[in-house]
């Protein structure tokens, strides 16, 4: 039910860009990629933005911190961890295999 109300979204306002793929939480960094490439080869986007569900945007930041460090291309907005490391544990939830890693790196 809540795919069809998507949808229709979709469909009606056309301002929803359903991705073709069934959401894992261990395709999230696959789906990050989709995202960017669909935003910047697809479409002629001046802005793309990924979300969860889950997440409460406040859109007027967001244009407020674009507009304060005039930036129009090659912003990426968000908390970026640059120490760590990817997940080798097979138990963890952020698990990513050796082979993935050299396939986004190579991406």
């Amino acid at each position: 039910m809540v795919n069809e109300e998507l949808w229709n979204e979709a469909r009606t306002y056309e301002d929803i860009q359903l991705m073709p793929f069934v959401d894992y939480y261990s395709l999230i960094t696959w789906k990050t990629i989709a995202i960017c490439i669909f935003g910047t080869e697809a479409v002629s986007a001046k802005f793309v933005m990924k979300t969860d569900d889950d997440a409460f945007v406040r859109v007027d930041e967001v244009l407020a911190s674009l507009d304060r460090i005039n930036v129009n291309r090659g912003l990426l907005y968000g908390l970026i961890n640059s120490d760590s490391r990817p997940h080798r544990n097979t138990d963890s939830k952020w698990y990513i295999s050796p082979e993935v890693t050299v396939l986004l790196i190579l991406y």
